[in-house]
């Protein structure tokens, strides 16, 4: 996600419940949070602040069907058109992105086609183009910063 990148710059973060909790723009409500949560959170906004990305074009954790299995992605940004145009996997910063990880990422794709796949635990981003048509991708530095064109 790049350099200074400052989580108290970007959140409010309060505790209710003897909890911490922090804000999701993107459900418009407070969420426990969790390290997963923080590292999502703080992608939304990468997406949003520095890639220009709306947060009206953002799912977070919604159920898929995959080989007769209900899943939940992570956060999918789609296209002004409604087509899925990023899948994004975030899992905690203390869990190392591995084959399986990236491998979660891609089975959501088999299903909602989206050009871009990221997968990140807030240290470490892996972000791949995908080819559909040729069943192939290439892995990418960064995600490309909105675009009608896109």
């Amino acid at each position: 996600m790049g350099g200074n990148f400052s989580l108290e710059n970007h959140f409010s973060l309060i505790k209710r419940n003897e909890k911490n909790q922090i804000y999701d723009p993107v459900r418009r409500k407070w969420i426990i949070a969790t390290p997963e949560e923080i590292v999502r959170q703080l992608f939304i906004q990468h997406l949003h602040i520095d890639l220009q990305y709306s947060l009206a074009n953002m799912s977070v954790e919604k159920q898929i069907v995959y080989g007769g299995f209900k899943k939940r992605f992570d956060l999918v940004v789609n296209h002004s058109s409604g087509n899925p145009m990023i899948i994004i996997e975030c899992k905690s910063y203390e869990i190392a992105i591995t084959q399986s990880v990236l491998d979660q990422a891609a089975n959501y794709n088999f299903i909602l086609h989206a050009p871009y796949l990221a997968v990140t635990n807030g240290r470490t981003t892996l972000i791949a183009k995908i080819d559909h048509e040729l069943k192939s991708f290439q892995f990418i530095d960064q995600l490309p910063v909105f675009s009608s064109n896109l």
